[in-house]
């Protein structure tokens, strides 16, 4: 149980959920149902505070499996926090705070990509502009 545990992006959510069905009664007391999701909720608590497992994200502070947090500039992110946030470069992949991004015909960009994609672009403009004058010479 512990692997599929640590599997699970947000224990916050999962734990907020079984909390609210042991709220609401929909659990029949003393059922086999009822009792796996208290030893979930236990072990959930263990693992909250052992930081081998589980961090908090740098932007909400959910608790999120190692596995499921992305470095970005040595700071760890739950994959929502990086979908409202960042943008991946499209030359190079790598992420960009939403702020930051350097757009060019329709594709967002880091700030050194974005320069080098212009220069490509220019470069490329300009050899057409040079083939259009030789043509009609």
């Amino acid at each position: 149980m512990l692997e599929k545990l640590l599997k699970i992006g947000n224990i916050s959510q999962l734990e907020a959920k079984i909390e609210d069905r042991i709220k609401k009664n929909r659990l029949i007391f003393r059922n086999k149902l009822q009792s796996a999701e208290l030893k979930i909720l236990s072990l959930i608590g263990e693992l909250k505070n052992n930081e081998d497992y589980f961090k908090p994200c740098n932007n909400c502070g959910d608790n999120f499996s190692i596995d499921n947090l992305i470095e970005i500039d040595h700071d760890k992110y739950c994959q929502s926090c990086v979908d409202n946030l960042f943008y991946s470069c499209t030359a190079c992949g790598e992420y960009i705070y939403n702020d930051d991004i350097q757009i060019l015909e329709d594709n967002g960009y880091c700030q050194e990509c974005y320069f080098i994609e212009k220069e490509k672009l220019f470069h490329d403009h300009f050899l057409t502009l040079i083939q259009l004058t030789k043509k009609k010479l």
